[in-house]
C-alpha cells in the first residue's frame, strides 16, 4: 500500500503535539459516566448512549493503560484521518492540494477542540467524502455502505451530528437513485442493497431514540424542541427586548424560501449544499456548526486561488487534455 510523505508528516507533528503535552483530549461526560460505572458494552445493547460508547470505549481502554495520554494518543488516530480525507476532499473537489495556510487553519481549529469534536469531525468528513461521490451518478462508488455505516457510527458521539450525517447521505443516496446511478442487477448491488437496509434499519432505530432522548433531556414536546434551539445558533431567537421574537418572524419564510431552493431550485455544487446542511444543523448545537468549518476552508483556499490568479500573483492552470472518457468533473 503507497503511504503518502505528507500523511507520515502529519502523523509525525501530530505525535509530537500529543506526547509533548502541547495538546490534550478528553471523553465527554456521557461516556464517561459510563466507564466510571464499568459498564460493559454487552450489557448496554438499548442503551441511548451504546453506539458513542462503542466509539469512545477504545480511548478509554489506552486512557486507563496510558494515563494522561491514551485518550488524546486516541484521538490522534481521528486527527490523521481528518486530515487524509479533508485534503483529498479539496483535491476531488478543486484539482489541487490545500496550501499551507490554509493547512494551518484546518489543524489550528483542532487545537481547540475536546476529543468528541475531533471524532465529530471524523464522521462528518466520511459523509462528505460518500456525498461527493454519490454526487457523480455515473461513477462507480468503492464500499459506499460500510463507508456510510463507519460515518453514522461515528457521529454517535453527538446526535446533532449523527442526524446532520445521516440526513446528508439520505439526501445524496436519494438524488443518486434518482439520476439513475443506484444499480441492482448484480450479485454486488443486491448485497450491497441488504446491507443498506440492514444498516438503515439500525442506525434509523438509534436516530428515533436519538431524537427522543434530546427531546425529553430538554422538556419534552414543543418545549423541548425550544430548548434544543438555545443549545445552538438558534438562541438568537430568544434574544431579549423583541429581537428574538422579529429575528424569528424573518427566518421562517427566509427559511422556507431556502429550503425550496435548495429542494427543488437550480443544482447547488456538492461541497455547498453540505455546507448548508451544516449551517442549517448549527442551529440545534454549535458542535454541529463547527461542521462548517473544513467546507469553508475548502471554499476559501479555492477562493483565494481565485484572487491570486486575478492580481497575477499565480499562474493560470492549465487546461487538462480530454481523453476518451471525458473530464470528471466532480464540483
Amino acid at each position: 500500500m503507497k503511504v503518502r510523505i505528507s500523511t507520515l508528516v502529519i502523523l509525525l507533528l501530530l505525535l509530537g503535539i500529543t506526547l509533548s503535552g502541547v495538546k490534550e483530549f478528553s471523553a465527554w461526560p456521557q461516556v464517561l459516566d459510563l466507564w466510571l460505572q464499568q459498564a460493559d458494552p454487552a450489557t448496554l445493547t438499548g442503551h441511548p448512549h451504546f453506539f458513542r460508547y462503542m466509539v469512545a470505549y477504545p480511548g478509554l481502554m489506552l486512557e486507563r493503560d496510558y494515563p494522561g495520554l491514551g485518550f488524546s494518543l486516541y484521538c490522534c488516530l481521528f486527527m490523521l484521518l481528518n486530515a487524509s480525507v479533508w485534503s483529498a476532499i479539496v483535491r476531488k473537489t478543486h484539482q489541487v492540494s490545500p496550501s499551507y495556510l490554509i493547512w494551518g487553519l484546518f489543524f489550528l481549529v483542532h487545537m481547540f477542540m475536546n476529543g468528541r469534536g475531533v471524532i465529530a469531525w471524523s464522521a462528518w468528513l466520511l459523509g462528505v467524502s460518500l456525498c461527493i461521490d454519490m454526487s457523480r451518478a455515473q461513477v462507480p462508488i468503492k464500499w459506499p455502505v460500510v463507508r456510510g455505516a463507519v460515518a453514522c457510527f461515528l457521529g454517535t458521539v453527538s446526535t446533532g451530528v449523527f442526524v446532520i450525517v445521516l440526513f446528508a447521505i439520505f439526501l445524496f443516496f436519494l438524488e443518486r437513485w434518482k439520476a439513475g446511478g443506484v444499480k441492482l442487477r448484480n450479485f454486488s448491488g443486491l448485497m450491497a442493497l441488504i446491507l443498506l437496509v440492514l444498516c438503515g434499519y439500525v442506525f434509523l432505530s438509534y436516530f428515533i431514540v436519538a431524537i427522543e432522548k434530546n427531546l425529553d433531556f430538554y422538556g419534552g414536546g414543543m418545549q423541548g424542541l425550544m430548548l434544543m434551539l438555545k443549545h445552538g445558533m438558534g438562541k438568537i431567537f430568544f434574544a431579549g427586548g423583541g429581537l428574538g421574537l422579529i429575528l424569528l418572524l424573518l427566518a421562517l419564510p427566509v427559511g422556507a424560501l431556502g429550503a425550496l431552493f435548495f429542494f427543488f431550485g437550480p443544482r447547488i455544487r456538492p461541497v455547498r449544499k453540505l455546507l448548508i446542511i451544516s449551517m442549517a444543523g448549527g442551529l440545534f448545537g454549535f458542535t454541529v456548526l463547527t461542521l462548517a468549518i473544513p467546507l469553508l476552508l475548502c471554499e476559501a483556499g479555492s477562493a483565494m486561488r481565485r484572487v491570486l490568479r486575478f492580481l497575477g500573483l499565480r499562474r493560470q492552470p492549465v487546461a487538462p487534455v480530454v481523453g476518451a472518457r471525458g473530464l470528471n468533473v466532480t464540483d
